[in-house]
C-alpha cells in the first residue's frame, strides 16, 4: 500500500492537479466584392504565424488549434494585405467554444468594395469602412 501511494505523488496525481483544456478556433475570410480585384488577405495569430486564405471562389476557412480556456487570443485581419489597415479583434477562449473548432464558432471577416465586417458567436460583430487609395 505504502508504493502505491508513493509512485501517485511521484506521478504528481492527486486533488490539486487540473486537466488544461484547449480549444480549436475556425476563422473564415468571404470575398463579397462585385467592383474591386478579389484582395489577397492575410490572418495572423501570434504563435500560429500568417495564414492566406484563398478566396479566389469566394471564401477559405481553416481552424487554428490550441488554445487554453480562459485565455484572450488576438486576431490581425490585413482585408487588402500588410500594406492596407490592420483590424485586431480579440477572441476570449471559454468553455463554450467547440473543441474541434465548429462553424457555429467561427470569427469571420468579410470583404466588401466599401467596408469590412468581422462577425461570428465569439466576438462583437463589427463594420469597418473602407478607405478608398
Amino acid at each position: 500500500m505504502g508504493l502505491a501511494v508513493i509512485a501517485t505523488l511521484a506521478l504528481g496525481a492527486g486533488a490539486d492537479d487540473v486537466e488544461i483544456q484547449k480549444r480549436a478556433l475556425r476563422v473564415g475570410v468571404w470575398d463579397s466584392t462585385e467592383k474591386t480585384a478579389t484582395p489577397r488577405p492575410e490572418v495572423w495569430l501570434r504563435g500560429a504565424g500568417s495564414w492566406f486564405p484563398d478566396i479566389e471562389y469566394g471564401s477559405d476557412a481553416r481552424n487554428f488549434e490550441g488554445h487554453e480556456v480562459g485565455t484572450t487570443i488576438e486576431i490581425f485581419f490585413y482585408p487588402l494585405g500588410r500594406d492596407e489597415p490592420e483590424i485586431k479583434v480579440e477572441v476570449p477562449i471559454t468553455e463554450d467554444l467547440c473543441p474541434q473548432g465548429c462553424v457555429r464558432d467561427m470569427v469571420s471577416l468579410e470583404i466588401y468594395d466599401d467596408r469590412f465586417e468581422i462577425w461570428g458567436g465569439p466576438v462583437k460583430s463589427q463594420t469597418i469602412p473602407r478607405v478608398a487609395r
